[in-house]
Formats: structure tokens, C-alpha cells, sequence
């Protein structure tokens, strides 16, 4: 059995940020975390940073954050698993183009996508739902494949396009393709749910980029819970994910 060891995971939130994108990862590994001072297995040590003090979600609900957004620019490299959740489109617009943190957030996902492994263990860059738009406008996805909440499919192709474009990239396969037969809004988002749903794409691995940083994307919200047992099947195995789905009494659909 392999001896005990320490992953330590950063979970970057910002402004209106969807609850169980965030939740919903920390669930899955804490439930997966040994104790500290086990002899073997995994412990997965959760920060979550923010640019206050107190963040507020887009639901309303209000954490507190475990450090600044510089604290952890300045330690990036302590950390093996980046967690990115996302939130409304209209939020992430608004951070993006008129927050001013957001250049310290874009500096953090950067510099983690430069690190490549650790000497020991993986590094993991995972977005949940939206937050995939945030990754892949700083060319998190340059070359590689990636998904998204189906609403935010169209921003993403767009954030990573116009990477490609203004530093000569490769550009991003985003999937599922998603068709739409009607321009009105309710059809193209019931047209996209539906294609979405029957294409069972709920996260997609990317593999490695340049420098050696797994790359994972999960669609909508609740695909970042099976996204993030994914993850724990890489790094922890299969029994320890299932023994997490089964605690938490959740239904793991491995796409």
C-alpha cells in the first residue's frame, strides 16, 4: 500500500459564484480525504481564496474566504489540484472586463498552468460548470479539448478563439457540439439541454498541457460531482471515489 501523503487544493471563487459548483467539489474530497496522520492514503487539504474577506454566491449565501487572491498568487506553487467554479454569464462578464482582482485571479490560473508536476504528486487544473470561460480566456485550453455548461458553450468558443488570435494559439475543441434548429432563446436552450443530455458528456480530461498540468473541464454543475470523483479515481483509485459516492448516497455517472 502506498504511504500516506498530502494534496493540497486551491479553490478560486469570485463575485456570484454558483454554490454547488463550489460545494460540490469540496464535498467529494473531503469525503475522500483520509485523516491526517494515517499511515496511507490521500488527505486533501481545501483552501478557498477570494479577493474579501467575505464573498457572497449568486444564490445570496456569504463565505469566508481562507486567504487573499495575493496570498496564494504568492504560494501558488503549494498547490497540486486548482478548483475554478463558475457562475452566471452575466457574472463572469462583469468580473472579467470591470473587477480589477480579476488580473490577480488571471495571474494565478496562469502561473499554475506553467508549474507542471510536483515531484510527487499530479497537478490538476479542474473547472466546474461557467468557470471554464475563466480558464479558457487566459488560454487555459489553448490546444486542447474542453466543456462547458451548454448555455456558456458559444462564450467559451468565443474567449478562446480570440486567445488563439492574439497570441497565435491553436485554439480549443469544445464539446459536445451542441445544434440548435431555432434562433429564439427557449429553443436554443432546450435544444442545447437536450443534445447536451444526450451526448452524456459531463466532464471532459484534456490530458496534459506543455508543461505537464492535467487539464479537466465538467459541464454544468452538477457534473463538477463527477468530475471531481473522476479526479479522485486518478489520484486516490477507484474505491476510495466510489467509497466517497457511496457516503454521500450520489449516484456517480461516469461519462
Amino acid at each position: 500500500m502506498s504511504q500516506h501523503r498530502a494534496i493540497n487544493l486551491l479553490v478560486l471563487l469570485f463575485p456570484g459564484f454558483n454554490t454547488l459548483d463550489a460545494n460540490g467539489p469540496i464535498e467529494v474530497f473531503s469525503k475522500a480525504s483520509v485523516p491526517p496522520g494515517s499511515e496511507t492514503g490521500i488527505t486533501y487539504k481545501l483552501t478557498v481564496a477570494a479577493k474579501d474577506d467575505y464573498i457572497q454566491a449568486g444564490e445570496g449565501v456569504t463565505i469566508r474566504r481562507d486567504l487573499s487572491l495575493q496570498c496564494a498568487l504568492e504560494n501558488i506553487s503549494d498547490y497540486h489540484i486548482l478548483i475554478q467554479p463558475g457562475a452566471g454569464l452575466e457574472e463572469i462578464d462583469c468580473y472579467i472586463n470591470k473587477d480589477p482582482a480579476f488580473q490577480d485571479h488571471k495571474t494565478i490560473i496562469q502561473k499554475f498552468l506553467q508549474l507542471g508536476q510536483s515531484s510527487e504528486n499530479p497537478r490538476v487544473l479542474l473547472t466546474i460548470c461557467t468557470g471554464a470561460l475563466l480558464v479558457g480566456y487566459v488560454g487555459g485550453f489553448d490546444g486542447l479539448e474542453a466543456t462547458t455548461h451548454f448555455e456558456g458553450q458559444n462564450c467559451l468558443r468565443s474567449y478562446c478563439n480570440a486567445y488563439a488570435e492574439q497570441y497565435g494559439g491553436k485554439g480549443a475543441t469544445i464539446i459536445p457540439e451542441l445544434k440548435c434548429s431555432d434562433d429564439t432563446e427557449p429553443d436554443i436552450i432546450f435544444c442545447a439541454y437536450k443534445s447536451a443530455m444526450e451526448k452524456l458528456v459531463r466532464w471532459v480530461d484534456a490530458g496534459c498541457n506543455a508543461t505537464g498540468v492535467r487539464v479537466i473541464s465538467s459541464g454544468g454543475i452538477s457534473c463538477g460531482l463527477d468530475a471531481s470523483l473522476f479526479v479522485v479515481s486518478q489520484i486516490s483509485g477507484i474505491e476510495r471515489a466510489l467509497f466517497a459516492a457511496r457516503i454521500m448516497e450520489y449516484a456517480w455517472r461516469w461519462a
